[in-house]
């Protein structure tokens, strides 16, 4: 009598084939790095070594032990908020900084991990001299954050990381919210590097300097707009200046006062953007460009001691006629002093240019793009609407003379 064959049902065989197949996929953790076993980097700071070389400055983060502060280790040790853990900072020179970063390694007991570096800030003495070769290693290494934010500083580099902030943990989260605070100061190092390649050659950073808080302590601030013009720092932009670069950037958080000529300060209509769009137009004749930029700001009312009433359609349309007049005059002038005293085009207009005029540019427009730039008329056009008048429509200040 023969025996009957076995038959393996097909859909174990499926699932034992796949368990296995996930085995191979398993791994030990032989090759991991341990927490305590990295420094972990929150900023890095860049200034001339006096040597023609690079001096880098590294912020690092060292956890609290045990829920309280433990001893620090590095140079000029640092403490951080109470939330936190604590900081302490690591310098070197060299020629390069792949060379710097050889010597920090060696004098730092940790891997180097920069996978927290939020900020990079580079001085003004060692911008002046050139910062596309310096954002090579950073863009070439493949460790380093491209998204961290650029600064430039007014002194050396290395004082800002080890400053004090009064807020947050650390200096690496006080520049991080200065540059959040602002669009045109949220620029990282990727953009900055895309805005010098681009057709203008011009880009623009947040400038940190000193400056006394009320306690009478020196705290990092940021005042005005670093220019980089090919590559090396030219100078900087501030005031209303700088006002109308954020203007023509599309910044949403400024604020706008209107004063009546022979008014005091106090008798004004202040205004806070809240939406800003830009619509750029340039003309080429074949010898002179014409850029025909409008802006149309939509704005909140957040102050008025002025003799407009804008709860009145009228009155707030007078009121919009003399903003449209002030933000005209403001970007003409951030214009004009961005022809004459720099020759460089903060604005991006070159990019517009190329956009509708692809054949002229690459013929003549490129190679003669500063003396067209400097030479440019343009048409600016403002259309402001005040949106919202206020939680209140009668002025507080006419109440109290009756």
């Amino acid at each position: 009598m023969m025996r009957k064959a076995i038959r393996v049902p097909c859909r174990c065989m499926v699932s034992f084939g796949i368990a296995m197949l996930l085995l191979t996929t398993l791994t030990g953790c032989w090759d991991r790095t341990e927490l305590e076993q990295l420094s972990i980097i929150l900023a890095a700071g860049l200034d001339s070594d006096g040597n023609g070389g690079v001096k880098m400055t590294l912020q690092v983060f060292v956890p609290k032990e045990g829920g309280g502060g433990g001893q620090q280790s590095g140079s000029e040790p640092k403490k951080g908020g109470e939330g936190g853990g604590q900081t302490t900072v690591f310098s070197a020179s060299g020629p390069t900084l792949g060379h710097v970063l050889f010597e920090l390694q060696n004098k730092m007991p940790r891997y180097i991990f920069w996978g927290h570096a939020e900020v990079y800030v580079v001085s003004k003495d060692l911008a002046s001299k050139g910062v596309l070769e310096h954002f090579d290693f950073f863009q070439r290494f493949q460790s380093p954050r491209e998204r961290a934010l650029i600064f430039v500083a007014d002194g050396q580099a290395s004082e800002f990381l080890q400053s004090l902030p009064q807020l947050q943990n650390n200096v690496a989260e006080l520049f991080e919210d200065l540059g959040k605070s602002r669009a045109v100061w949220k620029i990282s190092l990727l953009e900055m590097v895309k805005m010098l390649s681009g057709d203008s050659g011009t880009a623009y950073a947040p400038f940190v300097e000193w400056s006394s808080s009320e306690l009478g302590v020196q705290i990092p601030s940021v005042k005005k707009l670093a220019i980089i013009k090919k590559d090396r720092y030219i100078g900087g932009m501030a005031g209303n200046d700088m006002l109308g670069i954020m203007l023509l950037r599309g910044e949403k958080r400024l604020n706008v006062s209107y004063c009546e000529e022979g008014e005091t300060p106090q008798d004004c209509l202040t205004l806070r953007l809240r939406q800003n769009q830009i619509d750029i137009e340039p003309h080429w004749d074949g010898r002179r460009l014409t850029m025909r930029v409008k802006v149309f700001p939509y704005m909140d009312a957040i102050q008025n001691n002025s003799r407009f009433d804008v709860s009145n359609a009228k009155e707030t349309h007078q009121a919009q006629l003399k903003t449209n007049q002030k933000i005209k005059r403001i970007i003409e002038h951030s214009i004009k002093i961005s022809q004459e005293q720099w020759q460089a085009d903060v604005f991006g207009f070159a990019k517009d240019v190329h956009r509708k005029y692809a054949k002229e540019w690459n013929r003549t427009i490129k190679q003669n793009w500063e003396r067209i730039y400097k030479d440019m008329d343009t048409e600016i056009t403002v259309e402001s609407l005040i949106v919202h008048p206020g939680s209140i429509r009668e002025k507080l200040k006419k109440i109290g003379e009756r």
